[in-house]
């Protein structure tokens, strides 16, 4: 499995969601022809005959992306991440993460119990919580519910998560579930803007 749920130092298998670029709209036949007057069964046949007419243009676009496809690679996660990473014991305080993160300008540290992640915690949990919560342990007060992924996993599918569900970072673990590395949007944007040749839509 290239990426799992830690939830409080507990790892479990993360089931990819379904790619939701690929839902059909179907719409009624019917509702169609009453609202805008359409003849869609006229319509239907003179898209057939557009296919036809069409066919012979889409293999010819198929025939010149070939070589341009073929030199597409796969990258992964060990491309990107920010590796040695910077974590901070669960039984530091959010004041200790405040000066953490200041120190090396960073915006997410993993919290750590035991040598494994117990959860996360970002430059904007800090701030919500500095005046009040200061001496606050992170243990008691970070996110437990991480989205870790492995060296191996494409980049691709990162950003998918990402934008799914609305993180910035995914920590990088090993088969022991030890922590190896970070990526963050950053590193995402960095790796486009640097003219990379993958296909990174999702």
């Amino acid at each position: 499995m290239s990426l799992v749920i830690s939830v409080a130092g507990q790892f479990q298998e993360y089931k990819l969601p379904k790619d939701p670029l690929s839902k059909k709209i179907v719409h009624d036949k019917n509702n169609i022809d009453d609202e805008y007057g359409i003849d869609t069964d006229s319509d239907n046949q003179k898209n057939k005959n557009n296919k036809i007419v069409n066919k012979n243009a889409n293999n010819a676009y198929k025939h010149t992306n070939a070589n341009t496809n073929s030199k597409r690679t796969v990258a992964f996660a060990s491309e990107i991440m920010s590796s040695p990473v910077h974590t901070i014991s669960s039984k530091e305080s959010i004041r200790d993460a405040q000066k953490l993160m200041e120190h090396y300008q960073i915006n997410h540290l993993p919290v750590l119990e035991d040598d494994k992640i117990l959860g996360i915690i970002s430059d904007r949990d800090v701030l919500q919580n500095l005046n009040t919560k200061a001496n606050t342990l992170l243990k008691n007060i970070c996110k437990k519910d991480v989205i870790a992924t492995k060296k191996y996993t494409e980049i691709k599918i990162l950003a998918s998560i990402m934008i799914d569900h609305e993180i910035s970072c995914l920590p990088v673990i090993n088969d022991d579930n030890s922590i190896c590395g970070i990526v963050t949007k950053t590193d995402l944007l960095k790796y486009i803007i640097k003219g990379s040749p993958l296909d990174v839509r999702v």
